[in-house]
């Protein structure tokens, strides 16, 4: 499995769901092509991923990805923060925020 830095820099896009009602914890998915993927850490068996990116957590709460991100910080754009995060790693990637699919249970 390929790193988390080396799945953004393969994408063409990404992204960003929103996972809970309160817009505070995210997932993202990247597009190369060849369908949707979650991005995750390889070393993913470990708890404390190496790969984890600014904002990105493990998480043992049900019904959330184990790896996702989490952004609390008010008066930011939280989504905002997370398309920085992958465009430094690849400056040519279009991130898109989908929302309006939570789950009832979050």
């Amino acid at each position: 499995m390929k790193t988390q830095i080396e799945q953004i820099k393969a994408a063409k896009r990404a992204y960003i769901i929103q996972l809970n009602k309160n817009f505070t914890r995210f997932s993202v998915y990247l597009d190369s092509g060849k369908g949707l993927l979650a991005l995750w850490p390889s070393d993913s068996h470990l708890t404390k991923s190496a790969e984890l990116l600014e904002g990105q957590i493990y998480s043992k709460l049900i019904n959330l990805p184990a790896f996702h991100f989490l952004v609390a910080d008010l008066g930011t754009s939280r989504t905002g923060l997370i398309s920085y995060e992958l465009k430094k790693i690849n400056p040519d990637i279009t991130v898109e925020f989908l929302s309006g699919g939570t789950p009832s249970h979050c």
